[in-house]
């Protein structure tokens, strides 16, 4: 409250000094400051009036400051952008890293003989285990080195970091399960032997492709519905 009166008081001290100069100059309009009528002597205020005008002022007072902040911040932000390269460029640094996962995963697939689906999309699950940064937080797909293994429905991917050399395994099966025992049990539960096990996975496989190349067939001549099919007997 100190530092206020004493802005106060400098402030009052500077428009008497004003107020002086322009009658010396015979320059009336100066008598006008801010569209308010300017009193050599000031205006008269009740206590009142005067504790609601400072608390008025405090109130505009702090929202310049917020506004201030705001936009110190905004530029701020506006010169991070401009150090950021175009928007074009890093679309192609984007897609150019998608592709390459992309060929990972095909290559990963074909080294084991993967389907299309682990219990999840097999794609899906080696997309996120291949986007995972290790303590280097490198991202880059073409340092890394990935080993894949399989038995059953049981995948296992180690990926080794090229740049901080650290090593993480992935797997497809929580702790203490194996999907293959639960299959099997299941198959067993279901009166099926292992060949009609075979018979309804490899059924459900052509019918999931036969779909997918149906979809995409529909797309191409500009179908927006599709009727399927499928003949169980």
């Amino acid at each position: 409250m100190n530092k206020f009166v004493k802005s106060l008081n400098k402030c009052a001290l500077e428009l008497d000094e004003e107020f002086s100069n322009s009658r010396s100059n015979d320059r009336p309009n100066k008598k006008v400051k801010s569209g308010l009528i300017f009193l050599p002597f000031g205006h008269k205020l009740t206590p009142q009036q005067s504790q609601a005008l400072v608390f008025n002022f405090h109130s505009i007072q702090s929202k310049f400051y917020q506004a201030n902040k705001r936009l110190k911040r905004a530029q701020s932000n506006i010169e991070k952008l401009k150090t950021l390269p175009p928007p074009s460029c890093k679309q192609k640094e984007v897609e150019a890293q998608k592709k390459l996962i992309d060929e990972k995963i095909k290559q990963l697939k074909d080294e084991e003989n993967l389907g299309s689906s682990i219990i999840c999309s097999t794609d899906s699950f080696l997309s996120l285990i291949l986007t995972q940064q290790c303590s280097c937080r490198n991202n880059d797909i073409l340092q890394k080195k990935c080993k894949i293994s399989s038995g059953g429905l049981s995948v296992k991917v180690v990926i080794k970091c090229k740049k901080c050399k650290e090593i993480l395994s992935f797997q497809n099966e929580p702790q203490d399960t194996n999907y293959t025992k639960a299959f099997a049990a299941a198959t067993l539960c279901g009166r099926l032997n292992r060949q009609e096990f075979q018979n309804s996975m490899l059924t459900l496989e052509n019918a999931k492709k036969a779909l997918y190349a149906s979809i995409e067939d529909a797309k191409k001549n500009g179908k927006n519905a599709l009727t399927i099919g499928f003949d169980a007997s």
